[in-house]
């Protein structure tokens, strides 16, 4: 709205009221200003710690010498449109990020009202270190923005703004909606389903892809990946202790980025994420990895094409599972036509198998 947040003798404080019968949101733009502010710096220091620093593309008005380009600032708005009366500025959040060199921006909208209660995205942890993420795949990694691809790219940044923001001593098993505070839904959030490990509360796998809803959504099947990888959070948590856990996925999740091809599908990026443990850690947690991609559907014998495929083939086997395997890619074969059929035999190194 072009208005900014002036501190009164360096401190940044000012009013706040939420909630049913609070004066509407406008009213209180300086706050709604210093939390973006706050929470888009803190994500800069969360993601450098990862690797997105000055060389690798990030977002920073001096790179103070340390490579990448300049002069490429995060340009946040608080309250994008809340003044013109359009609900075409409402209930919504967005990044766009051009190369390095040229600054993104985030558009941050009002939301609601809700059972009465008038929500602001740019008062939502979530929603902001979630747009933050997508400007962090933008630069990163090479066209995540078609049907695989693009859900991947919103289950990126659904599941690095649950793992940076989940406090310590919370239950890696346990149930976390995203967003909840913006949609004011406490249960489910903004998604379909809450994320889990627990099945009875997300049994979501490669196999729902496409059908997550009504056809295929980034948003929707987007929660595909995040379950695969809230999968393996839980596992590492469980391997490493709960900080050394949750720090591993995040990493290697921002290493992927960097290993795929362009337009990844979501097996590409599960043999990314593979690679990139095996580079950084070792391969120390590859049977713990497959264990949370097979538990969703990507194991061994699975297939997706590139980013731009809707046909896949979901399964559930870890290599220590597998011998010989044949997949038939279709699910009827019409005699005349050709069919695509997969082969792998684990137990053997040569370069070819006889079938």
């Amino acid at each position: 709205q072009g208005r900014v947040a002036e501190a009164v003798d360096g401190r940044f404080d000012f009013p706040l009221e939420l909630g049913l019968g609070a004066p509407p949101l406008v009213d209180f733009t300086p706050a709604v200003i210093t939390n973006l502010f706050y929470w888009t710096n803190w994500a800069h220091d969360a993601f450098y710690h990862l690797g997105f620093t000055e060389s690798a593309g990030n977002f920073q008005e001096d790179n103070l010498g340390r490579g990448g380009i300049d002069g490429d600032p995060l340009l946040a708005l608080a309250q994008l449109g809340a003044t013109t009366g359009n609900d075409r500025y409402r209930n919504n959040a967005w990044m766009s990020t051009p190369s390095d060199g040229g600054s993104p921006t985030m558009g941050m909208y009002l939301w609601g009202p809700f059972g009465g209660v008038e929500t602001d995205s740019s008062l939502d942890a979530d929603v902001i270190i979630h747009e933050y993420a997508h400007g962090v795949t933008g630069r990163l990694g090479r066209s995540w923005y078609d049907v695989q691809s693009g859900a991947m790219n919103e289950g990126n940044s659904d599941f690095l703004a649950l793992t940076l923001l989940t406090p310590p001593g919370s239950d890696p098993d346990g149930t976390y909606p995203v967003a909840s505070y913006s949609i004011q839904d406490f249960v489910y959030g903004i998604r379909t389903r809450p994320y889990s490990t627990d099945e009875a509360v997300n049994n979501l796998t490669y196999s729902d892809f496409g059908r997550v809803i009504n056809g295929p959504q980034v948003h929707a099947d987007g929660e595909i990946w995040v379950q695969a990888l809230w999968e393996a959070r839980a596992r590492l948590i469980g391997a490493h202790g709960e900080a050394e856990g949750a720090l591993r996925i995040a990493q290697l999740l921002i290493d992927t980025l960097m290993l795929t091809p362009p337009n990844p599908s979501m097996i590409e990026a599960r043999d990314a994420l593979l690679l990139a443990d095996r580079v950084r850690y070792g391969g120390t947690d590859q049977d713990l990895l497959w264990e949370a991609f097979a538990e969703r559907g990507m194991g061994l014998a699975a297939l997706g094409g590139d980013g731009g495929s809707l046909a896949v083939v979901a399964d559930h086997n870890r290599p220590e599972d597998a011998g010989a395997r044949i997949v038939v890619m279709q699910s009827a074969i019409v005699e005349g036509t050709p069919a695509t059929i997969w082969v792998a035999d684990r137990s053997t190194n040569a370069p070819s198998v006889t079938v």
